[in-house]
């Protein structure tokens, strides 16, 4: 009978799986908040009339966004 012996590279794979699931995880996250930006710098354009031609927009939430994304995904 041949036993199974426990190598590194499977005492390594639950670790593995967590940091994975961390990373997905992190990275579903960044895309709902993209989404989320998203949608609240765009929703003004096809609100305003139909003759207008500048349309003011908020930005802040994309900028309040791009240095949590990095520490997000630093963090996972």
């Amino acid at each position: 009978m041949r036993g199974v012996t426990a190598t590194p590279d499977r005492l390594d794979l639950p670790a593995r799986r967590r940091r994975h699931a961390r990373h997905i995880a992190a990275l579903t996250t960044l895309i709902g908040g993209c989404a989320e930006v998203a949608g609240s710098v765009y929703e003004p354009i096809p609100a305003a009339p139909p003759g207008q031609d500048a349309v003011a927009v908020n930005l802040l939430p994309l900028k309040k966004m791009v240095p949590s994304a990095a520490t997000l995904l630093d963090r996972a």
